[in-house]
């Protein structure tokens, strides 16, 4: 990065009655580029909303939410009201002067008053909220061709002006007053001794003193009120510089630092052309310039800067056409997201578009990239052609942990983004991220919702896991969670790559004494030394060698004369203390110790009973779920078994069922057991209690079959059961249940398929429809959604708004036919049902209905009413 005093820029764009002194200590740091977040990491899945789920067209320019809750969407066909369930749309009516003008929405802006402004393709509407129609200005944009009338991006100042900018950016600014419906009109061309001296407006922004700041094709402007005057700079007297030749394409006044704006210019003929950043402090009367430095990665990589964004923390996050910079908070450069050394595809290394910052302190950041597609021009020679450049999709650059996340649509996966051309981001007040791209409709975050990546083989996309149904999962610690495993109960063993979505298949082949043991895989978990175990039914302990892809099958384990066959392994346990140390079931033969070092073992009858899952508490006993023969309690070093719990009818303090599954040893020393037909069971060894928590309990479980307990770092429980996926939150002591309207594919899960990544924190559960994982630490939704209603019915019709025009209130139900009461009798409402306080009815109007909606997007199908 470099800095110098620029005498002729800075009478172009700073006070001309101040002299500027430029710092001249150079800021800059070595290079900290971002690492990239693996892609196959599950954060966030997307959930797709177009025209097959309501929306009008799938070209979305803009969206907003109202005061009072509703979501609008700006399409290329017709504006869009979303409530969570259905979407009303409008659309201009040629023959409906109260219809919206335009069907090509580019901007929404609710004014202070809650009124909202619809900037469409040929000028200004007004949403009358009462009535359920619009206002046109027309004389906004008087006689301009569509596409230059387009209002693209509107503003309130405080004097109850608007402020429009046009679509094309070449028709100069308008000012439009609320109150009066006058307009004025800024540009070259009309109104030169209004000191704009370039109608070409690429940059707006009104400032905490409520001036307003337009950045032109030749230099910036501010408004004078009081004189109706634009002038050169920050505001002077003189327009000594008003054929300034930097063209400015984003403005920023600092939230964090008073007095302190940030200009950034560009240059259209040239891709990295302009003159960089500029760093303006009023108070201090001092200016700091950032430009690009040739053959090196520090300061800027290009002088053409696309967007400014300052963060929650006050730091500058710098968007050019050569990627992503940041300035921290002792003015710093880093230049951000190189392209990877591993995938120069996964990079952010492009014109940066977009830059916006959620509730949770991520980046959303869009850019193009240096994929270039030929479009061509009108003439119809071959050598008649533009590059555009294409869109790279979306990053989440998370600031906290130095890294980011590249997403991109997948072709036919409806759990990707829907289109990597964005054309607007915007988070709702209930958290949920809404991304309206370009032909691909909306893509939907949620923040506080789970978000299930699913595995089947009958998924319409890339590759397919070779069966549905799925005995085991396992997610790899030994390339930081990108390979995935899943054995299934007929099909042998599916590794997925998470990286590019290949999966590869394992099966056993009698012809081949180095295939799998049996498509039966029971269990997979990798050593403390690296080794990848698999047990399987029927075909043994199988060693997995990652370099050639071949096993080595232990179908027997010899211990002097005694043989023990391994054709049944039920659940691994390696012991934490004494790493290499597997502890495994073995049904009705006990449980084994094995030193995967060297392959010896020591063999432990539990007199045929068949032990189901293992767990060892803090004094060094082990605890094993039995099948039929209840709780037991074994001492490692003695070598033998301690203690059995079965169930007692006659004791409420007993364990409930001898048919056990999940086994969890918590924090406190309490063991958690999940039963096959009676629930949760909690059991506190010292006093040798058993508390039951079933579907009788009142607390949200229904199933009473629980398979596995996984515990997350905020020490929820998370339980696959027959009937869903159920978080159990310990403090509130109550349930919550996912299923299919989460996206999750199985309501009925397998015993051994869980797993929980000590790496990524994931969990992976499968069924017998897939395998799905999920990140369990989302943040939770509590504040109650505005419930609003949305129809009113009468003879099971929709009744049509049809404004009081006389003055005073009515609350009134219109009738027109009033001699006849019948389905077919006409009936208007006399404002729109959500701003509708009072309606009064008369005893005529018997058969009626009403339709309402909680105003939350994430699931509204679980949206709960009292």
């Amino acid at each position: 990065m470099n800095q110098y005093c620029n005498p002729l820029f800075l009478l172009a764009i700073c006070l001309s009655y101040f002299c500027y002194p430029v710092n001249n200590q150079l800021y800059a740091q070595d290079i900290d580029t971002f690492s990239k977040i693996t892609d196959h990491k599950v954060d966030f899945q997307f959930k797709r909303i177009g025209t097959q789920e309501g929306l009008s067209q799938n070209t979305v320019y803009t969206i907003l939410q109202d005061h009072i809750g509703f979501l609008w969407f700006g399409t290329e066909g017709g504006l869009n009201r979303f409530d969570g369930y259905n979407f009303v749309t409008f659309n201009p009516n040629p023959s409906d002067t109260n219809s919206i003008s335009h069907g090509i929405i580019f901007s929404l802006y609710e004014d202070n008053a809650g009124t909202l402004w619809i900037g469409t393709a040929n000028g200004l509407n007004r949403y009358n909220r009462s009535a359920g129609n619009f206002t046109r200005f027309e004389q906004v944009f008087p006689g301009e061709e569509t596409q230059n009338g387009g209002v693209s991006y509107l503003l309130e100042d405080r004097e109850k002006n608007l402020w429009l900018r046009t679509h094309e950016a070449g028709t100069g600014i308008r000012r439009f007053c609320i109150n009066t419906g006058e307009v004025f009109v800024y540009d070259k061309d009309r109104l030169s001794d209004k000191g704009l001296y370039d109608k070409k407006v690429l940059a707006l922004l009104i400032d905490s003193e409520g001036i307003v700041r337009i950045g032109t094709n030749r230099g910036l402007y501010s408004y004078n009120s009081e004189k109706d005057t634009f002038e050169a700079g920050f505001g002077n007297e003189k327009n000594s510089f008003a054929n300034s030749e930097y063209v400015v394409t984003a403005i920023l006044e600092s939230q964090k630092q008073s007095g302190v704006y940030w200009i950034g210019t560009g240059d259209e003929k040239r891709l990295k052309g302009g003159h960089g950043l500029f760093r303006f402090n009023l108070l201090e009367r001092s200016a700091d310039h950032y430009e690009q430095m040739e053959n090196s990665l520090r300061g800027l990589q290009s002088n053409f800067i696309t967007r400014l964004y300052e963060d929650r923390v006050g730091r500058l996050w710098v968007g050019t056409t050569a990627g992503l910079h940041l300035i921290n908070e002792n003015m710093e450069v880093t230049h951000l997201l190189q392209p990877s050394s591993t995938s120069k595809s996964i990079n952010i290394y492009n014109s940066i578009s977009k830059i916006f910052e959620d509730n949770t302190g991520l980046l959303w950041v869009t850019s193009y990239g240096d994929n270039f597609v030929r479009i061509p021009t009108k003439e119809a020679s071959l050598t008649s052609q533009l590059q555009m450049r294409l869109p790279d999709g979306l990053f989440c650059v998370d600031p906290k942990k130095n890294d980011y996340r590249h997403y991109r649509q997948i072709l036919n996966d409806p759990a990707s983004l829907s289109h990597n051309d964005i054309m607007s981001i915007y988070e709702d007040r209930g958290k949920s991220l809404w991304i309206g791209t370009f032909t691909g409709g909306i893509s939907r975050i949620d923040h506080q919702k789970i978000g299930f990546r699913n595995f089947t083989n009958q998924q319409p996309f890339g590759n397919n896991i070779n069966s549905n149904k799925v005995r085991s999962v396992y997610i790899d610690p030994l390339d930081n969670g990108n390979t995935l495993w899943i054995g299934t109960i007929d099909a042998g063993m599916n590794r997925i790559n998470r990286s590019n979505g290949e999966i590869r298949y394992y099966q056993h082949d009698s012809e081949n004494n180095n295939s799998l043991g049996n498509n039966r895989v029971d269990f997979i978990r990798r050593s403390h030394n690296g080794d990848l175990w698999i047990a399987t039914g029927g075909g043994g302990l199988n060693l997995f060698d990652d370099n050639n892809e071949t096993f080595r099958i232990f179908r027997e384990l010899v211990q002097d004369t005694a043989r023990y066959s391994l054709k049944a392994i039920g659940r691994f346990y390696e012991d934490p203390e004494n790493p290499g140390i597997f502890w495994f079931t073995c049904e009705e033969k006990g449980i084994i110790e094995f030193n995967n070092l060297d392959y010896s073992f020591n063999h432990y009858p539990l007199n045929d009973i068949h032990a189901a899952n293992i767990a060892k508490d803090f004094d060094g006993n082990f605890w094993i779920g039995s099948w039929g023969k209840g709780l037991l309690k074994f001492d490692p070093k003695q070598k033998k078994l301690l203690r059995r719990y079965q169930a007692n009818p006659f004791r409420a303090d007993s364990l409930i069922s001898d048919f056990l599954f999940g086994l969890h040893m918590d924090n406190s020393g309490m063991l958690w057991i999940g039963t096959f037909d009676g629930g949760l069971v909690k059991f506190d060894p010292l006093a040798e209690k058993f508390v039951t928590i079933d579907n009788q309990s009142g607390l949200g479980l229904t199933s009473n079959t629980v398979y596995s307990i996984l515990e997350d770092d905020h020490q929820d429980f998370w339980l696959t059961t027959g009937g869903g996926l159920f978080r159990y939150n310990r403090k509130q002591n109550n349930f919550t249940i996912f299923d299919i309207q989460d996206q999750l594919i199985n309501r009925d899960h397998n015993a051994d398929a869980y797993f929980q990544s000590e790496v990524t924190r994931e969990i992976i559960i499968g069924g017998n429809l897939g395998a799905s994982i999920f990140n369990p630490y989302v943040e939770k939704d509590t504040l109650p959604p505005p419930v609003v209603f949305t129809d009113f019915r009468v003879f099971n019709q929709s009744i049509p708004v049809r404004p009081v025009t006389e003055s005073g209130e009515k609350f009134e139900l219109i009738r027109i036919e009033e001699d006849t009461i019948s389905a077919s009798s006409q009936f208007y409402l006399p404002q729109d049902m959500s701003e509708l306080d009072t309606l009064i009815l008369s005893y005529q109007e018997n058969v009626i209905s009403f339709q309402f909606a909680a105003l939350h997007y994430a699931i509204p199908g679980k949206n709960q009413y009292a």
